[in-house]
This record gives structure tokens, sequence and C-alpha cells, in this order.
């Protein structure tokens, strides 16, 4: 079974290939971007938004589409990619792991990889143990 892992902007090509590819386990994502442009103009467009036609990696848009379980990391004082990206692409996922690893005081480059691996091995020991799949039980604590 696949677990796609996308950081950063490799968010964009994880959340496509899970969007169109129905038979991933589960996907994890590390400091994610709702798009491109709401990366980038995030901070001083209130459009959040860039021109039409020159917006990439629309994760946005497809991460609805997701069937399978979704785990998220993201650092709240992220000045690169900012944590409302995380936030509201979690609040998207029709299958999102709770609780998504949010952390306080962290940003792009500075998350604690130790914690962050100890939260990725819970997620994959949830996979585990079925959650996520037809007819599972709910996520297990």
């Amino acid at each position: 079974k696949i677990v796609p892992f996308g950081r950063s902007i490799g968010s964009g090509p994880t959340v496509d290939l899970c969007s169109r590819h129905t038979g991933t386990r589960g996907m994890i994502l590390q400091s994610p971007l709702e798009s491109g442009a709401r990366a980038v103009f995030a901070t001083w467009n209130p459009l959040r938004s860039a021109p039409p036609g020159i917006d990439i990696f629309c994760n946005y848009n497809k991460i609805d589409k997701i069937t399978c379980p979704v785990f998220i990391m993201h650092g709240k004082a992220d000045n690169v990619v900012a944590f409302s990206n995380g936030q509201n692409l979690h609040d998207q996922c029709r299958q999102p792991y709770d609780p998504p690893f949010f952390k306080e005081g962290r940003g792009h480059n500075n998350m604690p990889d130790d914690e962050c691996l100890e939260e990725v091995a819970k997620f994959l020991e949830a996979l585990r143990k079925g959650w996520g799949q037809p007819g599972a039980a709910q996520q297990p604590s």
C-alpha cells in the first residue's frame, strides 16, 4: 500500500496524484500550500488569488476528491506558506486524520523532525489497523 508524502511545493504533485488515483492508502502533507498563488499572495493580496490561468498546484480544488485518509502537519509560525493553507486543506478533507500536527512557534523549515516522525508513525499505525478502509470503524485513538 502506498502512502505519498508531500512537503511544501511537493504537496502539489502529491495532492494531484492522490486526487486522480484511488488506490493510495493514505496521504501525508507537511507545510502544504492551498495553491501556488495562495501561498505567495496570502500576505499582501486581500483576494488571496492570482490572475486566472497562472495559479499552479490548486490543491484547494482537488483535496475534496481524495478519498484516502489525510494527515497534515504545519508550523503555526510559518512565514513561507501561511499556516492557514494547512488548516484550510485539513478542513476540506473527506477523511482528515485528527488531530492534525499543528505546531506552535515553528515555521516552514524548523518543524521538529523527531516529533513529526512520531506523528507520522501514529498515522501509519492507524492505517495498518484498518482505519480509513470501507466499512472500517472510526479512527483509532
